[in-house]
């Protein structure tokens, strides 16, 4: 869709990250988004998920928001996520 179209599944809106919850029946409470746009990371908020990440270059945190510089530092180099 289009901007023009105001559709709830267009980010930053969470229309989208719902319809997946509901259809594979996902729990919002063990759930995170990694992003690579601030727009994934609003969707995810709007959507109730707590754990947001931004893939950019701009290594820094800010405002309870974790900032990696690749989905690499993220996931091997950061400790942040535990499996």
């Amino acid at each position: 869709h289009t901007p023009e179209d105001n559709c709830q599944c267009r980010k930053p809106k969470p229309g989208m990250i719902q319809l997946a919850m509901k259809k594979f029946e996902i729990d919002v409470n063990r759930s995170m988004v990694i992003g690579d746009k601030l727009t994934d990371i609003q969707a995810g908020i709007a959507a109730g998920i707590s754990k947001n990440f931004l893939i950019s270059d701009r290594n820094k945190s800010k405002n309870n928001l974790i900032v990696c510089n690749s989905l690499y530092d993220l996931v091997c180099e950061s400790n942040i996520i535990k499996f």
